[in-house]
């Protein structure tokens, strides 16, 4: 019986690091990584029942594997949360409700615009004016869409 429970704990032990790294590479919001810790300290304490070690030591090792388990997966939950819940720094989500400058005026009401360092082609609905600041309302391609700001 001590042997099918030795091979039921590693088989316990190796499915929850198993779980562990599929979450890795499937995003599944944790449910992986909290089942296969769930088996991981399973397989653990069911290794730790034979007579080679004093219970004491064999269950403080399995609690500290365990905890420390946990602790990695709170970590990494932390990391994951606050990367996503950063604004993006990058694309046409950031370029929303960002000032630009106007540098050139072009007819119909089009022009360049810099934003963030780069010359953009701009329309808008109302006449731009070279220096002017204005805010970008969308982006379609290459084109962005803007208004002046009231103030100037």
């Amino acid at each position: 019986m001590h042997m099918f429970a030795d091979y039921l704990s590693f088989i316990v032990l190796l499915l929850g690091l198993g779980l562990m790294l599929l979450e890795a590479m499937i995003f599944c919001y944790g449910l992986f990584s909290v089942i296969g810790l769930l088996f991981f300290s399973v397989g653990l304490f069911i290794l730790v029942q034979g007579d080679v070690i004093s219970q004491e030591l064999a269950y403080s090792i399995a609690m500290g594997a365990a905890i420390s388990n946990l602790g990695l997966l709170a970590f990494a939950g932390y990391l994951a949360w606050r990367a996503q819940s950063k604004q993006p720094v990058s694309g046409m989500t950031y370029m929303l409700g960002q000032t630009a400058e106007v540098v050139q005026c072009l007819p119909c009401n089009l022009a360049w615009v810099r934003l963030t360092g780069e010359l953009w082609q701009a329309s808008s609905d109302k006449q731009l004016k070279v220096g002017q600041m204005v805010t970008v309302l969308e982006v379609n391609g290459l084109m962005l869409k803007v208004e002046p700001i009231s103030n100037q």
